[in-house]
């Protein structure tokens, strides 16, 4: 069950045996206390010695693949997948997001901000939450691409924005002070 390394000290292997699902795992996020992992049959909480799932198609829907996370400021999770999206504050979900869009990336701005990304072919795009409302942008706002694969807010609160498609290349994009 366990492995050594002198680079990464002892290790745990958490499975089925300990309660984790027998699904691939997609997102990892530490929220300060708890270790938290989004797996195709949903969220799952990890202790040290074991591991719950604690939101599945019961609570996020028809496809409870939780393909990104994100910790918003005020310790919720943000959760994105198929299932649209979800803020998770360790015992409830509310839906910020149907199931209308899947959404394969998700991230959060130092102001609370969310940002989400969309590749599939009539919702694809640029997604920002800003606590009232979704604001979808496009090609048709200066994006060079719509299929959003991936966002990241770096350190100093600039947006970076990876993108492409098979048929149409890709790139990334760094969008500061919200221009």
């Amino acid at each position: 069950d366990q492995f050594n390394n002198a680079d990464l000290g002892s290790n745990r292997y958490v499975d089925g045996s300990n309660g984790y699902p027998e699904a691939r795992t997609a997102a990892m996020r530490w929220d300060g206390s708890t270790m938290w992992a989004g797996t195709q049959a949903g969220l799952v909480r990890l202790t040290e010695s074991s591991a719950e799932l604690v939101l599945d198609e019961a609570v996020l829907g028809r496809d409870s693949f939780v393909r990104s996370m994100a910790l918003h400021p005020d310790g919720r999770l943000i959760l994105a997948g198929n299932f649209g999206m979800v803020a998770f504050d360790g015992e409830t979900a509310v839906s910020l997001h149907d199931d209308s869009i899947a959404f394969p990336t998700v991230t959060v701005a130092p102001s609370g901000d969310i940002f989400a990304g969309s590749v599939s072919s009539q919702t694809a795009g640029l997604y920002r939450f800003d606590g009232s409302g979704w604001t979808r942008f496009t090609t048709a706002d200066g994006l060079p691409s719509n299929s959003v694969r991936t966002v990241f807010v770096d350190s100093s609160g600039a947006l970076w924005v990876g993108m492409g498609d098979t048929n149409f290349g890709g790139g990334v994009v760094r969008i500061a002070n919200g221009s």
